[in-house]
Order: C-alpha cells, then structure tokens, then sequence
C-alpha cells in the first residue's frame, strides 16, 4: 500500500475581519474523537468482488492467470475468472490474502460461483488455511469441490451463481475430509490466516484454460480480535499557543497486525483570520517511519501563529481503520492575563510568571488562597515584595482602588491576589478587589512549561470574573510597538457588550485619569462562564478597531454586563491598506470621490493642476473605519482641469 495524501480546498471567506469573525469560536485546545472500528463480523479481505476492475489486493500463486470481467458477476459490476496455467502443467493455482491473527479466533469462509469450464478431474474450491510464524500449515479447510457440472443441491441460487462456504476440515497429508465445522478455530500458535481460491488441474485443459467465475468472497471474524490501529502518543496535545515545531503521533496495530496506510488531512488557518485554506500534504511536510510494521510514527512540520486541525487516518493489513481529530494552535503574539492588573499605583511586571495552582490554604479573605510559589516575577498574591515571602503582614504590592482598579465587593472569589482585612498601603480596604477564580480554559503552553519550572503540577489558569458596569483594570506594560487587532478570550453565561478598552492618556498612578476609547467587545452568543471564545475588539462601526502602541503604555478594561476574562491578544494589523478603487459623481461642476475605508488609516483627497507638479494639494481628509467615505472638491467650480487621487496612510 502506498501513503495517500488528501488536497482539498475550502472555500475562502471574505477577509473583510471584523464582520466575519464576530463571534468567532476557535478551540484553543485539542478534542481527540475516539478511534473506530467497523462494526462486527468484519471482513478480513480487500476488494472481495473483484469491483476495482483488477486483482489488486490478492496475491497470484502457481502461474496461473486469474483476471476480472464483468460477466457472471454474483453483484456489483465485475467477477474474478480463476483460469487454470496454461496447457501441460499440473498442480494448483490461484490467489489468496494472507493477515496475522490470533490463536483461538474464529472465522467463516464463503464465495460465490457461477459459470464453470472445467474437464475431467480439474476442480475449483475455496481453502482457509492457518499458519505458524513460519509459515507452516497447522489447519486446512476446504468448500466442496466445483467440478463441470456441478449440482446445486445444497447451495443457495441467486441469480449469478451459488454460494459455498469453507466447511470441511482436511487432512494435512491425505487432503481426506476428516471433519465438518461451521467455524475455522485458529489452533494454538497460528499467526496467520490464509485465503484462497483454487484452480487444481489434473489433465491438461483446453486451449482455451478451464476456469470458474467467483465472486462476493468473505473472510469473516466475530471475535474481539479485529481492532482497529490505536493512535497515541499526539503531540502537542491540549494546549495552546504550542511552541512545537513538529506535530507528531503514532498508529500501533493490534493483535499482531502491520500498520499498512496512513493519511494525515490538516486543515489550518492563518492566526485568527477568516482565511481558511486546507493544504496538501508533500513528502516535504509529512514524513512517515515504520511503515508496514506494528508502529508507524508521523511527523508534520509547524508554522507559528496557525490554528491547526488534523485528522489522522491509520489502515492495517486486515482494513481496518481508526481515525483521530484533534484542533490546537502555534499562536505566539503578545498577551496579557486579565487577572496581572496592576498594583501599588501603577506598578507592573514585564513578562510576568504564572506560579498559582489549584489547590488552597487555610487562608480565607473572603475565599481560600490559591497555593503557588512567591516569586519577584509573578502577579500571585499581591505580589509578594520578595520571593517565597509568606508573612501577609508585609504584603504591600497590592493594587490600589481608583487608581489600578475600580470595582467593589460583589461575592467574588479571591483565590489569586486576595483581598486583606486591614487596610492596604494607600488606606483603601483592598478586600473590594476584583473577583478572580481559576479557569476551565484550554491550558496554554506557558503554564506547562511553567509546572516543571516550579516544579508544581497543580499551576493553573485563572480568570478576572464577575464584571459589572463601570468595573474598571488597569493594564501597564511594555508593549510591543505596532497597529493590533485586540482579541479577549471571554466567556459569559448571557449575550454581554458594552466592554471597552482605553488607553490612559495622563493620571497614571493617580486617582485623576484620563483615557482614550479604543473599542469595545462584545459576545451575543457566549456558550457558559467557563466556555471561552475569541472576541474580537470592534469599533463604533462594528469594525476592526486598531491599537496603536509605541511601547510602554497603560490600557484600561472598563466593564459593560457580566462577564468572565481570561486574557487579551495583540495580532499585528496591516501596516499599510489595501489597495481600493474610488468612484466619481459629479454635482454640477463639482466632483465628488468616494472609496471604501479601513479602520486605523487616514484617507486624503488630493489634486494637481498639472501632473508634472511636484506636489499634491490637499482637498480634505477622513478617518478609515470600514464604510465607505466620500470627499468633495466644493472648489472645482471655480477653476479649470484637475487631476485627482486619494491617498491612505
């Protein structure tokens, strides 16, 4: 069998992205669909009815010359001819599939027959044999012969032929009937079951071969023996934002069979983008070892910032096939978590550590206290003024209200940065802290890598819950510089909107700030609180609105209704904008220009008298967000020709 590799192309959305992607749920972790295997009785052999127009799947033994016609066919269009070899050569001839199995399995073994050219003693039967390692015969079972004339009586006529199965039990040495079965028992130490369709010629035939039309064959095993390939071992698996470079897997045969195909079918999508292509596979990106084996491992090659879904596909030698989903993602852009706000006035950590898990002390304020380990580079507790700093009497970096947050006493849990019953350095009861509580998201890779850097299996995701109206977290970071996309990955029990972000303009660290609207979020489908989608930051036009960063900066989250945060994104947008065409109307003598916009860029109206002039003059300006927008040159009236353009930027 040969690797087979699927190319299927999806269709490609418009890349207009906020429109497409509001409400978009991608799953940012791995579902693995259990492996399936056909249904019981199964049929051992491949292309038992001959309808892939050839003998592909079975083996030619003796010299003879099986072939496929459509003549005498039992179903389907096609049947085998089992043509004796040709004239002057005695023996046996034919074709059989051989597959591995186990002792003590049981099968039954029938065929269909239909029109016979057969001399003298020539014959045709069908034989199930059983073998060693070896290859040594332990068991020998047969149909009754077909000869020239053979009765019916017995068999059951169905229009193309009659059908036989293997029932009688030889002798190995005699060929002697010695018993009659309805099941063919593996005897002990058999790994292999053998099937064949014979042509045993006594007398030379004619010069046209004698020959038998068989059709429908069946090999068939109703025993728990015939499971499909397990496909284990996927990496990387229920995580995102994976920094692999490879996805890799294995599909291990069972019952002593041999893995003989795999597929790997990968769908992938660019970052969060509404342009979804599936790509074929090369040899380039898919390597495959140990191929016709009980193991075959499979690799794919990785790209960053790609939401992956792969299937996988394994075939042993008996056909039976298993098959795996599974969804993950090498996203790498810049993000923040909802819950790293900031704390004592404006203060921060720069690419701060995950080091909460999911277990609690005995400390209540309202709720547990997360365990975890203090470290200098991590938000947990308040956070500690130094590493592995237990005494809460000296926790002073702890988020100040009006000035890092603004939210109340709602019932929230505390379990990350607890709130404390005395008052906090700035005389403000911090108890009224934002709710936080761990998470049911997907587990993304900085927490894995972060359990083996402490040494803490239990580190976990947490979420900033319980939103309300006005409820506000500062956010101050280095941030890289650029124009972004903003996505949240929220979550809501109910439609919620109305969250904005903003930038703080001046007052950080202070009780007196102003800010700057960016954009909003909003889900009218949210799935639960703890099921996650990405939401996409859009602008008063329901557009992709644009973050403009240069560096460090302080972003605020003001609250709309009720929702779950578990962190926000950066994506890179585009640096320049796409190229558009403009149409022209004219009002008397003065022509207007309208064009089509995007968010974040700045479109101008222009003209020259002549175009060998240096410089454009500017007629007016509009800011880009999505719709489109239309400029007038109200004093085109007065003078004579002029050459126009709009420039975006």
């Amino acid at each position: 069998m040969q690797l087979t590799f699927y190319k299927t192309v999806l269709r490609t959305l418009q890349p207009a992205l906020a429109r497409q992607i509001t409400g978009l749920i991608l799953l940012l972790g791995l579902f693995l669909a259990g492996n399936t295997a056909k249904a019981q009785p199964y049929n051992y052999l491949a292309n038992p009815g001959a309808e892939t127009g050839d003998t592909t799947d079975w083996t030619i033994f003796g010299g003879g010359d099986p072939n496929v016609n459509n003549w005498y066919s039992h179903s389907g269009t096609y049947a085998f001819s089992i043509y004796a070899n040709n004239q002057n050569n005695l023996g046996s001839f034919g074709m059989f599939q051989l597959f591995p199995i186990v002792a003590n399995q049981k099968f039954t073994a029938d065929g269909w027959y239909g029109y016979v050219q057969l001399r003298d003693t020539n014959a045709s039967s069908l034989q199930v044999s059983f073998l060693d390692g070896s290859g040594n015969t332990l068991a020998l079972y047969s149909s009754i012969l077909v000869t020239n004339g053979s009765p019916s009586t017995g068999l059951t006529q169905n229009g193309g032929g009659y059908d036989l199965f293997v029932t009688n039990q030889l002798d190995l040495n005699t060929g002697a009937i010695i018993n009659t079965v309805t099941n063919l028992v593996a005897p002990a130490g058999a790994t292999q079951v053998k099937f064949a369709v014979v042509i045993i010629q006594g007398v030379d035939p004619d010069w046209y071969y004698d020959s038998v039309y068989w059709d429908d064959f069946s090999l068939l095993s109703a025993t728990l023996q015939t499971i499909a390939p397990s496909i284990t071992n996927l990496v990387p698996a229920n995580i995102a934002f994976a920094t692999n470079k490879n996805f890799s897997c294995d599909a291990i045969a069972q019952s002593g069979a041999i893995v003989t195909n795999v597929q790997l079918i990968v769908t992938s999508g660019q970052g969060l983008s509404t342009n979804i292509s599936t790509y074929s596979l090369s040899s380039a990106d898919f390597t495959v070892t140990g191929l016709n084996t009980d193991t075959v491992h499979m690799s794919y090659s990785l790209s960053n910032n790609i939401v992956y879904s792969v299937t996988i596909m394994a075939t042993d030698n008996r056909h039976l096939t298993s098959s795996s989903i599974i969804t993950f993602n090498t996203l790498s852009y810049f993000t923040w978590e909802a819950e790293d706000y900031d704390f004592n006035g404006g203060q921060f950590i720069d690419n701060p550590v995950p080091t909460a898990d999911s277990t609690y002390s005995s400390n209540a304020d309202p709720q547990p206290l997360a365990q975890g380990t203090f470290d200098l580079k991590s938000y947990y507790a308040f956070p500690a003024t130094a590493a592995n700093n237990t005494d809460q009497n000296t926790w002073t970096n702890i988020g100040l209200a009006e000035i890092d947050y603004h939210a109340w006493n709602n019932g929230q849990q505390h379990q990350y940065r607890a709130g404390n019953a005395a008052t906090n350095a700035a005389g403000v009861n911090d108890v009224n802290a934002p709710g936080v509580e761990t998470c049911g998201d997907v587990l993304r890779q900085r927490f894995l890598d972060a359990r083996i850097d402490f040494n803490d299996s239990q580190i976990s995701d947490f979420d900033a819950g319980g939103w309300q109206v006005g409820m506000w977290l500062n956010y101050t970071r280095n941030y890289p510089a650029g124009r972004f996309y903003v996505y949240g990955r929220l979550a809501g029990s109910g439609a919620f909107s109305g969250t904005t972000l903003s930038i703080v303009t001046n007052g950080v660290g202070s009780t007196n700030q102003s800010a700057t609207l960016v954009g909003s979020f909003a889900d009218a489908n949210p799935a639960g609180w703890q099921v996650y989608h990405w939401v996409p930051m859009l602008d008063t036009n329901n557009q992709a609105a644009i973050l403009t960063l240069t560096g460090k900066a302080t972003l605020r989250l003001t609250g709309g209704n009720s929702m779950n945060a578990n962190f926000y994104m950066l994506v890179p947008a585009p640096s320049s904008p796409n190229a558009f065409n403009v149409t022209v109307s004219m009002n008397g003598q003065q022509p207007g220009i309208s064009f089509p916009t995007q968010a974040g860029f700045t479109y101008k109206l222009v003209y020259k008298v002549n175009l060998q002039d240096l410089n454009w003059t500017v007629i007016g300006s509009v800011t880009g967000d999505g719709s489109t927008k239309s400029l007038t040159d109200t004093g085109a009236s007065r003078v004579g020709n002029r050459f126009y353009a709009v420039q975006a930027q």
